[in-house]
C-alpha cells in the first residue's frame, strides 16, 4: 500500500507556489544508495543497518525519538501518538538515535541534498550515505525529480511509508527487529480505532477502487476512463516494479495471514524507481505485471490505486478470509478500516456501481460472501405472479387430474447498499447466473489529477496545510510560517469557504498554474 507521496513528481511546485526559500544550486548526483559517489548502488552490499540501538539509560537517546515523535505527529497524514505509546515504540525499532535526531529536522516536501545539508548544518558525505539508509528502510523518501533527475529526500509518515517499505520486502532489511516491530505495527495500525480515523479524515480519500474492466459493458465504454483501468496503468508505466503485500507479509509474522498470493504489490512511474534502487521491490515488465493482474483477480482480491490520476500504485487487497468470513475481515488495513472502524473515506469508491437484476438472481448467496465490504445482503421478495396452479397427482371421478392454486413462496434475492458499495466489480465476476452487473454512478467521484493536487486537497482538508509548509521544524521562520497559515485556514469562515467544491477547485488549478511558472 504505497501513496502517491511516494509519486510526488510535481512536489517541487510547493516551491514556486509559497515562495519557500532555496538558497543552493541543484546538483545532480547518480545512482541510488551511494550516488553521491557516481555510481549505482550494488544490493549485494546493502547498507549496515545494524547499528540501531537505543539505549534506554541514554536521556539523550530519549529525547532524540521524542522529537522525532513530535515531527511525525506534524505530518499532513497526522502520525499522532496512540494510548499505548506504539508510535515512539515504532521509531525506536526503526531508527538509530543518530538517525532520529536528522529525522526531527526534515521536511515533508521533497529536497535536494545540497540544501538539506546548509539548513541541518551536515556535510553531504555524512548526510547523504545517512538518508540513502533511512531510504532503505522507507524513514524517508528518495525520489528522481525533474528533467536533471536530481534526488530529493522527504520524511515519510508511518503508513503510507515506514510500514509498506519494511514490510514489502522479499528478503527482510538486517538491523530491523521485526519480532519486536510487528506487534507493535499491528497495535498501531490495526488495534488503535482513534489512529484510523484520525488517518482517514477528510474528503479526498488515500486510495481508490479499480473497478475491474471485464465487468463494464460496450454500452458505458465512454463513461470508463484510462485512468480508471488496471490495465492502462500497467500499459502506459515506463518503469514497473511488483513486491511483496505489506499487510500479509505483516500478518505472516504474526501468524494470521491468508492464503492469497503474497507477490502482489504494483508501483509505477517515480515509486518503481525509488523502490528498485533501494531493494525494496523487483523490476518487472508488462506481460508479468498483467499476468499477476489475473492472478490476484483469481483469488477475489480487490484492485485500490492512489486516488490521482497518474496511478503510481496498485494494491491487490484481501478483504474476505479463506472461510469466506466477511466479518472476520483479512490482511488489508485499508479494507478493515472501512469495515470496522467506519472509515469510510479511506478509499475512494470507483464511478460504478454494482446492480442486481431480480429476475435472473437465485439467491445462492456467493455474491454475498465474496463482497469485501459486506455490500451485499439476502432479501425475500414477492413473486411477480403471487399464485400458481400446480395439478395434482390424485385423479377426480372422471379420471381427469385435478388442479390446485397455491400461493408461491417468497423469493430470495441479493440486494446492494449503495453506502457500501465501492464499485470494485468482483460480485460481478462471481456471480454465473448473469444476474449482476455494474452500472455508471449518478454522479462521477472528483479524483485529482496528480499527487500536488491530492496533497493540496487533503491539507486544506484537514486543517494542516501550514505543517506541509513548516519545512524546518528547528528554524523559526519556517515554524512561524507553519502557524501562521494553521491559524489562518482553521478559522471557520476560512474554513468553510475552502470547503466548497467550486473554490477548491479554482484554488487548485491557480496552484498547479502558479507551479508550471
Amino acid at each position: 500500500m504505497i501513496t502517491s507521496l511516494i509519486g510526488i513528481s510535481q512536489a517541487h511546485k510547493y516551491e514556486k507556489l509559497f515562495q519557500t526559500p532555496i538558497r543552493s544550486k541543484l546538483i545532480r548526483y547518480h545512482g541510488g544508495h551511494g550516488h553521491h559517489h557516481g555510481h549505482d548502488h550494488d544490493h549485494d552490499h546493502p547498507h549496515d543497518h545494524s547499528k540501531l540501538k537505543y539505549d534506554p539509560d541514554n536521556p539523550q537517546h530519549l529525547q532524540a525519538y521524542i522529537k522525532y515523535q513530535k515531527r511525525m505527529q506534524q505530518h499532513p497524514n497526522k502520525n499522532l501518538e496512540n494510548k499505548h505509546g506504539d508510535l515512539l515504540e515504532l521509531l525506536k525499532i526503526v531508527s538509530s538515535p543518530e538517525e532520529a535526531v536528522v529525522a526531527s529536522k526534515l521536511p515533508f516536501i521533497p529536497t535536494d541534498l545540497p540544501e538539506l545539508c546548509k539548513n541541518l548544518n551536515m556535510d553531504a558525505k555524512e548526510l547523504g550515505p545517512m538518508l540513502d539508509s533511512m531510504a532503505d528502510r522507507g524513514i524517508v523518501f528518495d525520489l528522481r525529480m525533474g528533467e536533471e533527475k536530481v534526488n530529493k529526500y522527504c520524511l515519510a509518515p508511518i503508513a503510507i511509508g515506514i510500514f509498506e517499505f519494511l514490510y514489502m520486502r522479499t528478503n527482510r532489511i538486517t538491523g530491523v527487529d521485526f519480532k519486536r516491530l510487528s506487534p507493535v505495527m499491528d497495535s498501531y495500525l490495526r488495534k488503535s480505532p482513534e489512529i484510523a480515523k484520525m488517518f482517514f479524515e477528510g474528503e479526498t480519500a488515500i486510495g481508490r477502487a479499480m473497478v475491474r474492466e471485464e465487468t463494464i459493458s460496450p454500452e458505458h465504454g465512454t463513461y470508463f476512463f484510462d485512468y480508471e483501468k488496471a490495465t492502462m496503468a500497467i500499459k502506459n508505466a515506463k518503469i514497473m516494479s511488483i513486491a511483496s503485500c505489506a499487510c500479509r507479509s505483516m500478518q505472516t509474522d504474526l501468524g494470521n495471514a491468508c492464503n492469497a498470493p503474497l507477490r502482489t504489490c504494483m508501483t509505477f512511474g517515480n515509486a518503481a524507481d525509488y523502490m528498485i534502487r533501494h531493494g525494496i521491490a523487483e523490476k518487472a515488465d508488462k506481460y508479468e505485471m498483467l499476468d499477476i493482474l489475473e492472478e490476484s483477480k483469481s483469488h477475489g482480491l480487490v484492485q485500490i490505486g492512489d486516488n490521482t490520476k497518474n496511478t503510481s500504485f496498485i494494491c491487490n487487497c484481501c478483504g474476505v478470509n479463506e472461510n469466506n468470513n466477511r466479518d472476520e475481515g483479512c490482511c488489508c488495513e485499508f479494507l478493515n478500516s472501512v469495515k470496522f472502524y467506519k472509515a469510510k473515506n479511506a478509499i475512494h469508491t470507483s464511478n460504478f456501481i454494482a446492480d442486481v437484476n431480480p429476475k435472473t438472481c437465485i439467491g445462492c448467496r456467493v455474491c454475498e460472501r465474496r463482497c469485501p465490504l459486506g455490500a451485499i445482503y439476502m432479501e425475500e421478495v414477492e413473486p411477480e405472479n403471487k399464485v400458481e396452479e400446480k395439478e395434482s397427482q390424485r385423479t377426480n371421478l372422471l379420471g381427469a387430474k385435478s388442479k390446485k392454486k397455491r400461493k408461491k413462496r417468497k423469493k430470495r434475492i441479493a440486494k446492494i447498499d449503495p453506502n457500501l458499495c465501492y464499485g470494485c466489480g468482483v460480485c460481478v465476476t462471481y456471480c454465473n447466473h448473469g444476474a449482476l452487473k455494474m452500472i455508471p454512478k449518478k454522479e462521477r467521484v472528483w479524483t485529482p489529477e496528480n499527487s500536488f493536487d491530492y496533497h493540496i486537497a487533503r491539507c486544506i482538508e484537514r486543517g494542516n496545510l501550514g505543517d506541509l509548509l513548516n519545512k524546518y521544524p528547528h528554524k523559526f521562520s519556517y515554524r512561524a510560517l507553519g502557524r501562521i497559515v494553521n491559524t489562518i485556514t482553521s478559522l471557520p469562515p476560512v474554513k468553510a469557504f475552502l470547503g466548497i467544491k467550486g473554490v477548491k477547485s479554482k484554488l487548485l488549478s491557480m496552484a498547479a498554474k502558479a507551479g508550471r511558472n
